[in-house]
């Protein structure tokens, strides 16, 4: 396991860009996370506020960001949990862009944990390699967005990822 994943970190992103509804992608991540978390009391709630989902993604990387904030949520946070997807539009350089916001009622983040999330191998869990989140970064850089923890004074833990809708 820890070979693929240094494998997949090393290797040079290639994107295979499509017009894609993000919903349909972060529901199929959820589902195929339930089967192996399903014994976890969780409930994942998505607000698109009516908003227009569809970016220029290349859908296999993106289900990969989904699913390392996803799990990371899952496991860091106590049963029974909330996961909350949250979209709204916005600009990137001034063109069209959607943020999502992925937020949990776990525990939160640290000050070093929030400052090294997106750093390579850096862990708290006993059997993580520490690259899920830095990996997760470079997909979305290499989709001209950005990956960050969000700031709010609340419980748990916000992952905001901003995206272009268009891939050009």
């Amino acid at each position: 396991h820890l070979y693929e994943e240094v494998r997949r970190y090393a290797a040079p992103i290639r994107l295979n860009l499509a017009r894609c509804d993000l919903r349909d992608i972060w529901q199929d991540t959820w589902s195929n996370l339930k089967v192996v978390y399903g014994q976890k009391e969780t409930e994942f709630r998505d607000l698109t506020n009516g908003i227009d989902l569809m970016c220029d993604v290349d859908r296999h990387s993106m289900e990969q960001v989904f699913s390392n904030i996803l799990e990371n949520a899952i496991t860091a946070s106590p049963e029974p949990t909330c996961i909350v997807v949250n979209c709204t539009e916005t600009k990137i350089d001034y063109h069209p862009a959607l943020r999502i916001a992925i937020a949990d009622d776990g525990p939160g983040l640290s000050l070093e944990q929030k400052t090294k999330i997106f750093d390579p191998f850096y862990t708290t869990k006993t059997r993580g390699t520490g690259l899920g989140m830095s990996i997760a970064k470079r997909i979305v850089t290499a989709h001209k967005g950005a990956i960050a923890v969000g700031d709010s004074q609340q419980a748990g833990t916000e992952i905001i990822i901003t995206l272009p809708r268009s891939g050009s």
